[in-house]
């Protein structure tokens, strides 16, 4: 009998979502899991009165692009741990007609978006305000891969901000790497061939010239990021970041104490626990990550973390002629040999400048 019972509920369950939410959503394979209870209508119920106390005269889209695997979620976890931000999971709304996201009305985001699409799942919008929001952060990983340029129209007619977030090219590739080597059936773009080192090589370079060029014509609404340079100085970079988010000073949450924001699981008032190094949910059994799956919110970032890859491993002799040919010997040195570089005493604008100087016009 209550097999029977339990298959007419979620016979009716799936139906009743068929007809309210498109398919194509991101959200619906969420609620197409969940068990349709009581505690995930509080859930439903906290994220309606979020989304219904947002101001939206005061709440700008802020672009954040990056590569895959290029340790970008803890950075955006920083981000959606302050009261006037929320980070959307990467690309739970790119599209073939709109890959970067740009055609995103943010008052048409629903209550189920602002429940199960943030940077950290359902268990994202914890004590957030809805009227505390002024940036609504749209998380976008694939932007190596994207073979349009962005309409710079964007910035020019509205208050939207664009945030870059880049590690150093090698260590990206190499990341890529290993990853298809632990999987079973790896992403084709992450096995890397001389091909596919070059093509990244030369998306990389198309991607950098797009980047200054944006940021030239509108400093004041592009903020450049180096994954090295973060985790050298977060804490100056985060307040740089904060500056350039217009978020005021006594406005700005604490980024490094994740057990603080955590204050409690899905579907439940109580507080995680620490299970295995990381936030663990006993109500779910599971733990708290980031949309990725395993991104561990816990572990500090330290710069060491970052240089560990042997990345002179990936560097043959005709791979090292295609990245002089495209970025000059000076930078691509540069990006060799950055383990013995004072990232913790230099500045964005240095950066920049090393970039600026080495690469040739193509």
């Amino acid at each position: 009998m209550n097999a029977i019972l339990s298959s007419i509920i979620t016979r009716l369950r799936l139906a009743i979502l068929h007809n309210t939410i498109d398919p194509t959503d991101p959200s619906s394979a969420f609620f197409a899991q969940e068990r349709w209870n009581i505690p995930l209508l509080r859930e439903y119920r906290r994220a309606s009165q979020y989304r219904s106390s947002i101001d939206y005269t005061k709440v700008k889209r802020v672009f954040l692009f990056s590569y895959s695997r290029s340790g970008t979620h803890n950075f955006a976890s920083k981000l959606h741990y302050q009261p006037s931000v929320f980070v959307v999971g990467e690309n739970f709304f790119c599209s073939k007609d709109d890959p970067y996201q740009l055609k995103i009305n943010t008052q048409k985001l629903k209550t189920r978006h602002f429940l199960a699409l943030s940077t950290f799942a359902e268990n994202g919008l914890q004590n957030k305000s809805g009227h505390m929001l002024r940036n609504l952060v749209l998380f976008n990983n694939k932007y190596l891969e994207h073979d349009t340029a962005i309409d710079t129209s964007v910035l020019r007619d509205s208050n939207d901000q664009i945030i870059y977030y880049v590690r150093n090219i090698f260590r990206t590739i190499y990341s890529r790497m290993m990853a298809s080597q632990r999987v079973n059936r790896p992403k084709p773009q992450w096995i890397m061939n001389d091909d596919r080192f070059e093509l990244i090589l030369r998306q990389h370079r198309e991607k950098i010239g797009e980047m200054l060029l944006l940021l030239d014509r509108h400093p004041n609404k592009v903020f450049w990021c180096f994954h090295e340079h973060f985790c050298a100085q977060q804490d100056s970079i985060l307040e740089q970041l904060c500056d350039f988010l217009a978020i005021p000073e006594g406005a700005r949450g604490p980024w490094n104490e994740p057990m603080q924001f955590f204050a409690r699981c899905f579907e439940s008032e109580s507080s995680p626990t620490v299970k295995d190094g990381r936030l663990w949910c006993e109500n779910r059994s599971q733990y708290i990550s980031g949309t990725g799956g395993k991104y561990n919110p816990l572990p500090e970032t330290t710069l060491a973390r970052a240089m560990k890859d042997p990345i002179h491993d990936l560097i043959t002799k005709p791979r090292l002629d295609i990245a002089h040919m495209l970025f000059g010997k000076s930078l691509v040195e540069f990006w060799l040999e950055d383990a013995s570089f004072a990232y913790s005493n230099t500045t964005s604008d240095q950066l920049l400048g090393i970039i600026r100087d080495s690469l040739p016009s193509l």
